[in-house]
């Protein structure tokens, strides 16, 4: 089954670039479109070009402070972390990633499109009053405040595969019980930002909904999906949502020089096919997703192509590739477990999925597509 997907891009996102020697480089976007095209891909979805957010729509999220300082290096330049220099106008192309995430939201809440994909940014790393992580501003928390406010959500689920935790996220919705994010990436002791441990559930109201599974170096496939099945799978049947985002992109792949994680371009395949088919079951296929991770140039093209496969749910190219990953030690297999096994009994105060230690088995959940 071919669904209706919508796919925003600007040709100004190759403007959003950190320079020479730097793991992020705007040429990532044209690269990915060309290939793309020449594989057909682009005759199957329809392409919506989206405009820059407002100062309000920042506002939402971002403190004023914080935004008068973006404001003022969106002039000059300058460091706004250590590792997230901005340069003159990327500001603006910012603004341009959260306008596409907020137009892909209307587009699917209003039917005009099943499902939807943006490679934008993912500012994941970005919280109200920081950056940094290659993030001036949270498009994602952007985008959610203003579907909340426009279109009276209560139950959004974030589904983050991001190799790093997505911290800024993270803060902004710590005590949203409108928001459930779950949020899979390498062990924080191991991996930028160092934050996402699992007995970080979330505060107040929000109790309950922040799930962080952290994934110790080494993690294949293998492991990566028996936690999606047993974590990810009953949370997002009980939570019941009224759309569901997906956040991240290829930066756990084996191949990739940021992480230490070894998820293989079919497991990314597999991983889209079940919260693709959630959102059938609980959406009615309202799914987006966000994100353009992945710092391996080489492997950016084909691993966004898997994705972007997953969300049509038609075979891709990805799927006859044959990667050879390393085998997943099995110290690593046995502590996978033990973190299952923790985050679940610390959930089973705030969700009946975890309540039953019947239920607590692995549930294997298998796309219909």
């Amino acid at each position: 089954m071919i669904f209706d997907v919508g796919l925003v891009y600007h040709q100004d996102f190759s403007k959003y670039d950190f320079g020479e020697g730097q793991f992020f480089r705007g040429d990532r976007y044209l690269k990915a479109m060309d290939f793309f095209k020449r594989v057909g891909m682009l005759n199957q979805i329809r392409i919506f070009i989206p405009s820059y957010i407002d100062e309000c729509g920042v506002l939402k999220v971002h403190s004023k402070g914080y935004l008068d300082q973006v404001k003022q290096l969106n002039i000059t330049g300058g460091a706004l972390s250590a590792d997230t220099y901005v340069s003159p106008g990327m500001y603006d192309i910012a603004r341009l990633f959260a306008g596409a995430n907020v137009l892909a939201a209307d587009l699917v809440i209003t039917n005009k499109c099943q499902r939807c994909a943006v490679f934008g940014l993912g500012g994941h790393h970005a919280g109200a009053d920081y950056g940094g992580g290659f993030c001036i501003i949270n498009d994602i928390a952007i985008m959610i405040e203003i579907v909340k406010q426009k279109y009276n959500a209560n139950r959004i689920l974030v589904f983050d595969y991001d190799a790093h935790c997505g911290n800024g996220c993270q803060d902004i919705f710590h005590e949203d019980p409108s928001v459930l994010y779950i949020d899979f990436h390498q062990d924080p002791r191991t991996l930028y930002p160092g934050v996402g441990y699992v007995e970080d559930i979330g505060l107040g109201a929000g109790l309950g909904f922040t799930v962080n599974v952290p994934l110790p170096p080494g993690t294949t496939d293998k492991s990566f999906l028996k936690a999606v099945h047993e974590i990810l799978v009953p949370l997002s049947m009980e939570y019941n949502p009224e759309i569901i985002l997906a956040v991240g992109g290829i930066d756990a792949h084996f191949q990739d020089p940021l992480s230490r994680l070894n998820f293989s371009l079919k497991g990314y395949r597999l991983a889209l096919d079940i919260i693709s088919e959630i959102s059938l079951i609980k959406t009615k296929g309202k799914f987006i997703l966000i994100g353009s991770s992945g710092y391996n140039a080489d492997i950016i093209p084909l691993g966004w192509h898997c994705l972007l496969s997953g969300v049509l749910q038609v075979k891709g190219k990805e799927m006859d590739k044959n990667e050879i990953i390393p085998e997943e030690p099995y110290s690593v297999t046995k502590s996978i477990e033990q973190i299952i096994g923790t985050i679940k009994n610390m959930l089973s105060p705030y969700w009946s999925c975890f309540k039953d230690k019947d239920k607590n088995r692995q549930q294997v959940f298998t796309p219909s597509g």
